[in-house]
């Protein structure tokens, strides 16, 4: 229950959490409107901005600072999605990116950029974060993640537990090798190595580990055999499409090349 006396706390949701969620949709919104030239009066100022083709190579100052912004709101989203590892390494190659002149090593060393060509770089082309890669996620790889959720969410992963029980649950080893062969299944359906390990994980893991296996094993194992689901044909992960994309070759040539890797990593 929301705390009326509580000033940070709006919606039960922390007032730093709004400052965030305002200024990563500010600074998004602000690509698109100022795409085309901005020219009016308000309050007696005249406000001008040019449009962006023309302000890429030399950002105005309110494109530093929404690039800035954008930066810091993707750093913290990073944080909070998969740990502070990431974000660490993104700083230390920002810093070599900014800092190149200063290193002292002379094979590392680099003119550097300002901070206002680190922005214009990251913020205006499509090689930056508005790039190749998030058009990809954003257009393509979105429908197949959507289609694994729905499998997930009919019963596909139950389903697939229980054929690879039929097929190898009678050998030696069974229940490890239905873990295989259930994360193999699912990987057809979906790229994520998390959403298999959760789907196919919470049903074999328990069974082994009641079969004697050790959790540290039987962990192991579902996590070696789920993360070949980035690489399992038809549906693999993110950086196909992006490999795709980027070679200018179908997602079908990827999906050939895929298979035989796929087949030895689970053989």
């Amino acid at each position: 229950i929301e705390d009326p006396n509580n000033f940070w706390v709006f919606f039960n949701v922390p007032i730093w959490d709004w400052i965030l969620i305002i200024a990563g949709i500010s600074s998004s919104l602000y690509i698109g409107i100022t795409w085309y030239e901005i020219n009016f009066t308000f309050l007696g100022y005249d406000f001008f901005l040019p449009e962006q083709v023309m302000r890429q190579g030399i950002p105005y100052p309110i494109d530093v600072v929404f690039g800035s912004i954008l930066i810091v709101v993707l750093l913290e989203a990073v944080r909070r999605t998969i740990g502070v590892v990431v974000p660490i390494i993104i700083l230390i190659f920002t810093g070599y990116a900014i800092f190149g002149k200063s290193i002292p090593i002379q094979i590392l060393m680099h003119p550097g950029l300002t901070w206002n060509n680190f922005i214009n770089n990251m913020y205006f082309p499509d090689i930056g974060i508005y790039g190749i890669t998030l058009w990809i996620v954003s257009t393509v790889v979105f429908h197949f993640v959507l289609f694994g959720v729905l499998a997930q969410r009919i019963g596909l992963g139950q389903f697939f537990v229980d054929i690879a029980t039929i097929l190898a649950g009678r050998y030696t080893g069974g229940l490890a090798k239905v873990s295989v062969v259930s994360s193999a299944f699912f990987g057809t359906i979906s790229g994520s190595s998390i959403a298999n390990t959760v789907s196919t994980g919470s049903l074999t893991i328990p069974n082994m580990k009641r079969m004697g296996y050790p959790g540290h094993f039987a962990g192991g194992v579902e996590a070696a055999a789920s993360a070949g689901g980035q690489i399992t044909p038809p549906i693999m992960g993110a950086a196909a499409f992006v490999m795709a994309e980027f070679l200018e070759i179908p997602y079908s040539t990827v999906v050939i090349a895929a298979a035989v890797p796929a087949l030895m990593h689970y053989v």
